[in-house]
């Protein structure tokens, strides 16, 4: 009993000066915030300029399994038209702050459960 005790003590302190563990934190870092397995679509720097990025968003937000829309938050001014779609949708959305360095995914459109196998 007593060394279950310890384990549990040292635990807390390990918790207290590291913090508690992130699983996969570099995928959620990339994805602003959610896993991989829940991204129904994303969209990059490079993208922005290319054309059809808007169709492939809109298509992805009526998707019967998104839940979520994830903007980083060096990109809203330009991504407000999305906004709008998610909440008419009564989807929920998330202005992410990231470094540059961090990521290049300027917007997510994610489920609560997972969609890739």
């Amino acid at each position: 009993m007593k060394k279950k005790s310890k384990e549990s003590l040292n635990d807390v302190l390990v918790r207290s000066y590291h913090g508690v563990p992130v699983l996969k934190a570099d995928e959620k870092r990339v994805f602003l915030g959610t896993f991989h397995e829940r991204v129904i679509d994303y969209i990059t720097e490079e993208e922005l300029g290319s054309k059809g990025f808007s169709q492939r968003i809109e298509e992805a937000l009526n998707s019967k399994k998104a839940k979520e829309l994830l903007i980083n938050s060096r990109y809203v001014s330009e991504m407000s038209k999305y906004l709008t779609i998610a909440s008419r949708k009564g989807l929920k959305f998330k202005v992410v702050a990231r470094k540059k360095e961090s990521t290049d995914v300027v917007l997510v459109i994610a489920s609560d459960k997972s969609v890739r196998k």
